[in-house]
Formats: structure tokens, sequence, C-alpha cells
């Protein structure tokens, strides 16, 4: 990612919104996630919109049709007209370079095709993105097993469910842009420039969530173990046993950043 947010590029500008669109998302600030997405799509790249479908259909539920719709146009009017006007200065005719992207690439009557860029497998991205993220890429595919399992633990907390779903919705943009990026014939590694953050948010939860697991399994090693110490009286409840269980969940889920920080360490050692 930080290859990426580097690059002077179109889909590095969007990545940066939508970054700021998971940030926002995670607050619980709908309008604001829609209204960094629409400047991806229109100041950044067009084919950032993908990566911006489950952001727009939770807003739609989150505050409804209508304050969406405004978020939306008050960002897309003031950022169109501020596109348009400066590719009419610089190109010195009336012209809109998100349009021009979208028919070239998608409408046949222009006479583009972007296959003649070159053409790669579907196993491109996870290829390239295994190479970039290494084990959190993993971890990130993980992610909604991960929260499904920890979820099951009748110890969850529903405070604690809702802030994975939060989470999976934050992190729900990268494996719709995979599959979306995927299926096409041409590939960039620059096209999943956007789904970064949401790639990372996946990781970082699967990584929670193992943590909690964990914490989760080892109260109910600890509670059995203390019961078989007693005899089979009490339930091993008190400070002891929740020690034991934050010292299990803090430990996995550290474990698991030492082992994806090393292995980036090692790579760029190997370089």
């Amino acid at each position: 990612m930080f290859v990426a947010s580097t690059s002077f590029l179109p889909s590095q500008f969007a990545m940066v919104c939508l970054t700021h669109a998971a940030a926002h998302v995670l607050a619980g600030e709908h309008r604001a996630a829609c209204a960094a997405c629409v400047l991806a799509v229109v100041l950044g790249w067009p084919f950032a919109g993908v990566a911006a479908i489950p952001y727009g259909l939770a807003s739609l539920r989150a505050v409804g049709f209508a304050r969406t719709l405004f978020a939306v146009s008050i960002s897309l009017l003031l950022s169109s007209l501020a596109s348009f006007a400066i590719d009419r200065h610089f190109y010195g005719r009336d012209t809109w370079s998100v349009a021009n992207i979208v028919r070239y690439n998608v409408l046949a009557d222009t006479g583009g095709n972007s296959q003649l860029y070159g053409v790669e497998s579907p196993t491109f991205y996870l290829r390239n993105l295994a190479n970039a993220f290494n084990v959190a890429l993993l971890a990130s595919l993980a992610a909604p097993f991960a929260a499904m399992s920890a979820s099951t633990f009748r110890e969850t907390p529903p405070a604690r469910r809702a802030a994975y779903a939060k989470l999976l919705l934050a992190y729900s943009p990268f494996p719709l842009a995979l599959a979306f990026f995927s299926a096409l014939a041409h590939k960039e590694e620059r096209f999943m420039y956007v789904a970064h953050a949401p790639l990372l948010v996946g990781a970082a939860t699967a990584a929670c969530c193992v943590g909690d697991v964990a914490g989760y399994a080892a109260r109910r090693a600890f509670a059995f173990a203390f019961a078989l110490a007693r005899g089979g009286r009490g339930r091993g409840r008190g400070r002891g046993l929740l020690r034991f269980e934050a010292l299990a969940r803090d430990g996995a889920t550290l474990a698991i950043v030492i082992f994806v920080a090393a292995a980036g360490v090692a790579r760029v050692v190997a370089l």
C-alpha cells in the first residue's frame, strides 16, 4: 500500500478517497462516505464506483434514500463542475475525461479496446496481492468466516457482534472489486489500488476475531480445568478467568500481527 500511495495515478487518488470512505463507514457517517466515493469516481477513476457500491447500499439502509441522494447529488454536482472546467481549460474544448474513459473502455462505438494493452488470467490479482500483502491477503479473505466463527460463541456480547458487522461492511468493497476486476480480460496492478484499504480492514478483522475465539476458548478451558480441580464444583468464575481470557485473546492477535509484519520485512530485505 505504501507503493500505491506514492503513485501519481488516478487510481491512487481513488484509493485515498475510498480509504476516507471506509473510515466514515466505521464512524457511522454514511453520507460523508458517499461523498468520498463520488470524489473517487469523478476526480479519480470512474471504475472505483464498483468498490463504492456496498457503501452506497449501506447509506440507503442507514439514512434513507432522500438523504443519500442529497449527499451524492451535491458532491456529484460540485466535483463534476470542477472536473469539466479543468478539462475544458487544458483540452481547449468542451469535454469530460470521466465520460471519455468510460466510453473508451465500455462502449464499442469509440473503437477503444483495453485488451490491446495485454490480458491476464483470472488469478492475476490473487497472485499480485499475495506478493504485496503476503499473509494479510489470506487473513482478509478469511475475514467473513472468522467473524462468523467468533459470533457463534455464546460469550460474544451483542456489541461485539455489531462491531463485526460494521467491520465487514467496511471490508466489503475488497471482495467485490476483486471479483469484478478478475473477470475482466485486461488487468493491471493499479486497478486494485481502490480496494487496498478494505483489504487491510479485512485482515485486521480476521486478526481480532481469531483473538476473540482464542479468548473464548481459553475461558472455557480455564473454567473446565477449574471445575475438574474442584471435583466438578464451581465454574471458575472471577478475575483469574477474565485475565486468562484477555491474555489468550491479546496473545493470539499480537502473534498474527507480528507474523504479518515479519513477512513484510522479510520481503523488503529480500528485494
